[in-house]
């Protein structure tokens, strides 16, 4: 794979070298994790960021998003770009097993989201703000709120 956004070898000595990620899949939330699991989640982040958010970066900025007609438009690219990110269950990186979500921890989710983040920062942001929500809501929202809002998000 390329090294168009990040360096993988960089990447790896910060996590396994210096901040020891493999130390977390001795805790309990982590076992199921390997340092195979961590580096098969950042392949997919890294491989899914080159190929479609990072060639898209220029003409976002140069087609700003519009709001038409009561709806937001956007340049085609990025739908199919959130798609690939939601699919590969990015957007509940840190969250349950049996919510939908990865389990990864805190440490590798950022280190996914820092390969998207360096190909499309304004593509990326519209996830990102997603998961703000989401855990906004899931730390304040009533159960109201979080049985209408949490599952569609």
């Amino acid at each position: 794979m390329s090294e168009t956004l990040l360096s993988s070898r960089n990447l790896a000595f910060e996590l396994y070298e210096v901040l020891d990620a493999e130390a977390l899949t001795q805790r309990e939330r982590f076992a199921d994790h390997n340092r195979e699991t961590f580096d098969a989640a950042i392949a997919t982040a890294r491989g899914i960021a080159e190929e479609l958010f990072a060639p898209h970066n220029r003409k976002n900025d140069e087609h700003e998003p519009q709001y038409v007609n009561g709806a937001a438009e956007l340049i085609p690219e990025v739908a199919p770009a959130l798609k690939a990110f939601h699919e590969a269950g990015f957007l509940n990186a840190t969250r349950d097993f049996e919510h939908g979500g990865m389990q990864l921890p805190n440490l590798l989710s950022q280190a996914c989201f820092a390969h998207f983040q360096s190909a499309n920062c304004a593509t990326s942001s519209y996830s990102m703000l997603t998961m703000g929500v989401a855990n906004l809501i899931e730390a304040f929202g009533s159960d109201e709120q979080k049985q209408r809002f949490l599952q569609p998000i």
